[in-house]
């Protein structure tokens, strides 16, 4: 009985979302029933979405002005966003009702000041978003209204430099995100926030300065988020900071700032504002960074604390050659981000002279003249991001080995390639996922990865692995990976069949390959030695039809997965010919699971049409196939019968016609003869 009404509560709705979809989209979840009317240019409350509707969109319409108990229908709502719909009014009385609203969008109203205690209703309103100004307007008798609001997001203002009283009477506020109109925060600007447990603190806007004591106030903040501050100068942010000295915290994030005043380089002195802080996770992202001051990190009072250091997106040059020595001295830090730096790749590499002459690899190279480079990087070390770091040309490498890395399970290095791939990495036997797509390994050393022996994850797109490969004859570049789960050999031209040998270590381990983007006309591997393959991407291929083998190995794979085969297919140049048929049928009648549900574009003898369309007509496409096939058949029948018939008639009667002929030759000719002597 719970079953069927629950069934008849989704039908009942989804019947309101068609009818009234003209107006509001309505999108069921688990413990949701969100009701969007945005931008439907409406001019009242809508009626028709559910009474039980948990969050209702309505921004970007022309409300104009919310009267008395205008919400009333909808008791159960959690979230209302009436951002953007021209409000100039609310009466005091339009959140009746709404006790269990929790977060409320009031941003990009026209509305200048208050006209009560709006607020009093909501009894459990945590998160607000609301103008600056508007706020400020706020009863003062009424800011009890605010007692239990936990998020605040303001835009403009504050107009005197000075955030509004009412700030200070938020006593579960933890987290402040403002639109900064300001180009100065001065030392008495967040005042009120003196006795708030305010902890995050994020702050856009066009800052040009901020005063030495802003923070001051700020007694339990743990994060400093300045995003964008593009007219903000280094020094002047960094000394800022002094407030917060010897405090731990979880997070400063100076990300996109300090581009328009030329100060490019930290020095030690500067850094230190930083280094005295405990904070476990800092980003100085994006900030065209030429360099940091060899002593800076040794420097830090509390570099053991950092567990997380973000560099990426910066330009420094050739004088940070030691950067990644720098990170050996964070002995507590988890991830670091390098990437889209302008240096040289492998910065702190050491050149170790080989000792011994090396012997010729499997293609033919010597490497007596191959070098050998060591990068050590901190043993608490779990995630580097080093991609697009611009190369640099080391000559010939033998290998390039990782060392203190026990703990490093993720490595992202996505277009940072060398010259080729014609060496090895070593010490990457703890690494989990190894991003190492835009390599250049159309010349490919097939021990490049002999050392990640517990490597579940290998993205290789886009790096010719077409060539790479053509001369691994016998299937060394994966051999000895068991523990592969996932391989994404993307757009690397392929265009033949994989050799039996290529995935030999795999074959109990494989869950997901993805080959997208490719030149296969087929599937070019036996699924069938697969044992637990669920999921296949080959999408955007050359493939017309899967043949019946190929569907049956899909389905063996689909029963050793538990039901939980997936094939994508998508822009592949699919032909609905009645060579395929067998395979339009299985497209919908496969219980695997298939990108837009097994309708996909093809090319039919009519021109363009769908598989879904082909399906549809499946019986009459098949007796027209096999009407085509016997017309065929007869065709060539009566003609092999008319070039028979008469040459088998010919063959009955030449004997007699030769005899006939050559007995009237015997009566003729001793006449002739006699007549001639």
């Amino acid at each position: 009985m719970v079953i069927l009404q629950r069934l008849f509560f989704i039908c009942v709705n989804c019947i309101l979302s068609f009818v009234y979809s003209r107006h509001c989209d309505i999108t069921i979840r688990v413990k949701e029933l969100r009701c969007d009317c945005s931008s439907r240019n409406v001019t009242f409350i809508p009626a028709e979405c559910p009474s039980n509707t948990t969050d209702l969109l309505l921004m970007k319409n022309n409300l104009n002005s919310l009267g008395k108990k205008i919400f009333t229908r909808y008791t159960q709502l959690r979230y209302l966003d009436i951002s953007s719909c021209n409000i100039s009014a609310i009466d005091k009385s339009a959140f009746e009702k709404l006790t269990l609203l929790t977060e409320l969008n009031l941003f990009d109203n026209p509305m200048k000041t208050f006209q009560g205690n709006i607020f009093a209703p909501l009894d459990d309103l945590q998160v607000l978003h609301i103008s600056h100004d508007l706020l400020s307007t706020y009863p003062r008798e009424a800011w009890s209204d605010v007692l239990n609001l936990t998020k605040v997001f303001t835009y403009g203002g504050p107009s005197n430099g000075s955030f509004a009283e009412i700030f200070s009477v938020m006593k579960n506020l933890h987290y402040f995100h403002c639109d900064y109109e300001g180009y100065v925060i001065h030392n008495y600007t967040f005042d009120s926030f003196k006795r708030t447990p305010l902890k995050y603190l994020c702050i856009n806007g066009g800052i040009r300065e901020i005063e030495i004591d802003t923070f001051a106030p700020l007694e339990v903040l743990s994060s400093l988020s300045t995003l964008g501050q593009r007219f903000s100068k280094l020094s002047n942010t960094l000394q800022a900071l002094r407030v917060f000295e010897n405090r731990q915290m979880d997070e400063l994030d100076l990300s996109d700032n300090f581009k328009s005043y030329g100060e490019y380089v930290i020095s030690a002195d500067l850094f230190a504002y930083i280094g005295n802080i405990c904070v476990k996770r800092l980003s100085l992202r994006d900030n065209d960074i030429r360099l940091i001051d060899a002593s800076a990190f040794q420097k830090m009072k509390y570099r053991n604390c950092l567990e997380t250091l973000d560099l990426s997106k910066n330009k420094f040059d050739f004088h940070q050659e030691y950067i990644f020595l720098y990170f050996n001295f964070f002995i507590n830090i988890k991830r670091i981000d390098m990437s889209l730096i302008s240096g040289n790749f492998i910065q702190n590499v050491q050149k170790q002279k080989s000792d011994s002459s090396r012997r010729t690899r499997d293609h033919g190279l010597k490497t007596d003249k191959q070098k050998d480079y060591s990068i050590r990087l901190p043993s608490s070390l779990e995630f580097l991001n080093a991609s697009f770091i611009i190369g640099h040309d080391f000559g010939m490498i033998n290998s390039i080995t990782f060392k203190g890395i026990t703990r490093l399970k993720i490595i992202d290095f996505t277009y940072t390639s060398l010259a080729d791939c014609n060496y090895t990495f070593n010490g990457l036997q703890n690494v989990v996922i190894l991003n190492v797509s835009h390599f250049k390994c159309g010349l490919l050393n097939p021990n490049l990865l002999k050392s990640a022996v517990n490597l579940e994850q290998l993205i290789m797109q886009s790096s010719s692995l077409s060539v790479g490969l053509k001369e691994d004859h016998q299937g060394k570049f994966l051999d000895g990976l068991k523990h592969l789960q996932y391989i994404d050999f993307s757009r690397n031209a392929f265009e033949d069949q994989f050799r039996t040998s290529t995935f030999k270590s795999q074959l109990d381990s494989l869950q997901c390959l993805i080959l997208e983007g490719n030149f296969f006309t087929s599937i070019p591997l036996n699924l069938e030695d697969l044992n637990i393959l669920s999921f296949l991407n080959i999408r955007n291929n050359k493939i017309a039809y899967l043949t019946t083998k190929e569907t049956d190995a899909i389905e063996v794979l689909f029963e050793k997965s538990n039901r939980t085969m997936t094939v994508l297919l998508e822009g592949n140049p699919l032909v609905c010919t009645c060579a395929s048929l067998d395979f339009v049928d299985w497209l919908f009648t496969t219980k695997v699971k298939l990108d837009s549900n097994g309708s996909y574009s093809c090319v039919g003898s009519d021109g363009n049409i769908t598989t879904n369309v082909v399906y549809n007509q499946l019986q009459i496409m098949r007796i027209r196939c096999i009407t085509t096939v016997w017309l065929i058949f007869s065709a060539t029948l009566f003609g092999v019968l008319l070039l028979f018939i008469p040459t088998w008639i010919s063959l009955q009667i030449a004997p007699t016609i030769l005899l006939f002929i050559y007995r009237n030759g015997q009566s003729t000719f001793p006449e002739v003869k006699r007549r001639n002597t």
